[in-house]
């Protein structure tokens, strides 16, 4: 009721029209035809998307696109498990620098604008900030400690190498 009074005020005032029925309604329409043409706009990309990601094919070419390759080696110079980032590496070497602190310089084939992450597995290793060697060369710095001992062995400390592939091409 009060919808047709507004409405009524909006077509007469005075007894003379200020908007005309026909205007009223064909707005009405309009309003009511964007708001369809919006919900029906919203139902075909969740359609698309939904069977998007219900697409192996689609599934497959993500992940292979936002996967970070990894390596995982020990200081015996071991490679333990790999999943693309030997592609780039040339060569791991273990080393005692000059201030008597154990070093591991990463050899690479690939230019890299941001040093590849190193991370201990084992825990209680702290590295120092990456340092640009040679032009592809990165050097890590670590407090010289023991690996983990079982039964009396130490066992050699194992290490995660994270390829970041943002790189001059």
């Amino acid at each position: 009721m009060a919808l047709c009074c507004i409405i009524g005020g909006l077509i007469m005032n005075d007894k003379k029209p200020i908007i005309s029925t026909k205007t009223v309604i064909t707005s009405f329409a309009f309003l009511i035809g964007l708001f369809l043409s919006i919900v029906g706009i919203n139902a075909y990309v969740d359609n698309r998307i939904d069977n998007a990601i219900n697409d192996p094919e689609f599934l497959e070419e993500l992940t292979l696109k936002t996967r970070i390759p990894f390596l995982i080696f020990d200081e015996k110079g071991r490679y333990l498990y790999d999943t693309g980032a030997l592609c780039h590496i040339d060569n791991i070497e273990f080393l005692k620098n000059d201030e008597g602190k154990n070093e591991i310089i990463i050899t690479t084939n690939t230019l890299f604008l941001s040093a590849p992450i190193l991370q201990s597995l084992d825990g209680g290793a702290e590295f120092e900030e990456p340092r640009k060697g040679t032009q592809y060369q990165w050097h890590y710095i670590i407090a010289p400690k023991r690996g983990w001992a079982v039964s009396g062995k130490p066992q050699p400390r194992r290490y995660k190498l994270e390829i970041i592939e943002r790189f001059n091409k």
